[in-house]
């Protein structure tokens, strides 16, 4: 699943999926920048960074950065 958050502020969001269970963890890539039109130069530091990271999903719900793409997978059960 795919969710991209354009504000300035942090969101949640809470994941919940029919007729299947999530597991308790999963894999998170994230691509986000200072600001919306921020972009990598040559020869400048970069300031779009990608990450990507172990998730656990024990509540259900998922900060999701500002500025940011946000790639998450989960194998059904």
């Amino acid at each position: 699943m795919a969710v991209v958050n354009q504000s300035d502020a942090e969101r949640c969001l809470t994941l919940d999926v029919s007729n299947a269970t999530l597991p308790d963890r999963g894999r998170q890539w994230t691509i986000t920048g200072p600001e919306i039109d921020a972009l990598n130069a040559a020869g400048e530091p970069q300031v779009i960074h990608t990450t990507e990271s172990e998730i656990s999903d024990s509540d259900g719900v998922q900060a999701v950065a500002p500025y940011s793409s946000n790639t998450y997978l989960f194998e059904l059960r």
